[in-house]
């Protein structure tokens, strides 16, 4: 029989879940503007080896995030990568969630489960600190159970 997704983090140890997400990622927050070109934002998403960008206005408000997801799901491939926007295919910030730095893992993996998200960002008022990936997770999981 198949165990229950919670149930089998609980299983892999509650003292995981408790640990502050700001101290589990390790992802390095990538940011670009919403007008930049695609191709841009895979390049850079390639050259950090990261899942997602952040995506900002000249005034540093976060407008969005953009994920590898979104290019596979909603590019036009037969557009050039030059002249589609990161705007264009990015999730608007009013549907991205985040968490804050004295969240929890636990937090955010519901937070992420529940949204259907494999990215968060760590948020301190407007700044990101840190993104979350579900890969940051499982390598935590793995070490915990390890152990």
């Amino acid at each position: 029989p198949r165990r229950a997704p919670w149930a089998m983090l609980r299983a892999l140890g509650a003292a995981a879940l408790r640990r502050p997400a700001l101290r589990t990622a390790t992802s390095p927050v990538a940011t670009l503007r919403p007008e930049e070109p695609i191709a841009h934002a895979i390049a850079v998403m390639s050259e950090r080896g990261v899942g997602s960008i952040l995506v900002a206005a000249h005034s540093g408000a976060i407008q969005g995030i953009l994920t590898e997801r979104d290019v596979l799901e909603k590019l036009d491939f037969n557009a050039s990568l030059h002249s589609v926007s990161i705007e264009s295919l990015m999730t608007r910030e009013m549907a991205m969630q985040r968490a804050q730095p004295d969240s929890s893992m636990g937090f955010c993996l519901e937070k992420m489960q529940v949204g259907g998200f494999r990215h968060i960002p760590i948020m301190d008022g407007t700044v990101a600190l840190a993104m979350l990936s579900m890969r940051d997770v499982g390598k935590v999981l793995c070490l915990e159970h390890a152990a």
